[in-house]
């Protein structure tokens, strides 16, 4: 899930970076909210709404991640079944001495269009296939992976530009993106913190 989610968490970017310091500064001033150590909540309702939103997009990310998995575990032992793919004919023997019209009449012999031809046959054959099979086994879980993390990077978005104000929050925060991400934190993820870690501090950004 890493690489998957390093890429397309690219297109998350600098611009939720700016949300969070715009909503950092929004907050400079303000009201700080209290955390509630012993539930694990704030009297941030906003934030434990989209927290536990986060959660549960995270939690159907992983289930569609395992149905993928599977699925695509079917898929290949079906694939091998269906055997490899049919490789190209030889091409005729590249005499440099002759000329080149000479090489691309050779290319025209009979025998060697005929063996193309059957290739070609063969090929759209063993496409349709391997992409009837795909249809089966794998789009489906495919399909629902897809749309389960994509909707769990795009509340991940929503997570890392809110900009929390006790440290239960940014525990709970920083936690989420280190977790759903494997680890793999980014620039743009490490900005926010530490604009989370400066707004809680006291200092101006």
């Amino acid at each position: 899930m890493a690489n998957v989610n390093t890429t397309r968490r690219a297109l998350l970017g600098a611009a939720t970076t700016a949300l969070a310091y715009a909503g950092g500064a929004a907050i400079v001033g303000g009201a700080a909210a209290v955390a509630s150590e012993a539930k694990g909540a704030t009297i941030d309702a906003e934030w434990d709404r989209l927290y536990r939103d986060f959660q549960a997009a995270a939690a159907r990310s992983r289930a569609a991640i395992e149905v993928y998995t599977k699925a695509e575990t079917a898929h290949n032992l079906r694939l091998h079944e269906l055997g490899d793919k049919p490789a190209k004919p030889a091409s005729p023997p590249l005499d440099t001495s002759l000329s080149l019209a000479t090489i691309i009449a050779q290319t025209d012999d009979p025998a060697y269009v005929k063996k193309w031809d059957h290739y070609e046959k063969r090929v759209a054959e063993w496409d349709a296939r391997s992409k009837a099979l795909k249809a089966e086994t794998l789009d489906d879980a495919e399909k629902g992976w897809n749309l389960a993390d994509n909707a769990a990077i795009a509340v991940a978005a929503r997570v890392r530009a809110y900009p929390v104000s006790t440290l239960l929050m940014l525990s709970q925060k920083a936690s989420a993106l280190h977790d759903f991400f494997d680890g793999h934190l980014e620039a743009h993820d490490a900005a926010a913190l530490v604009a989370d870690i400066c707004r809680l501090a006291g200092e101006a950004l």
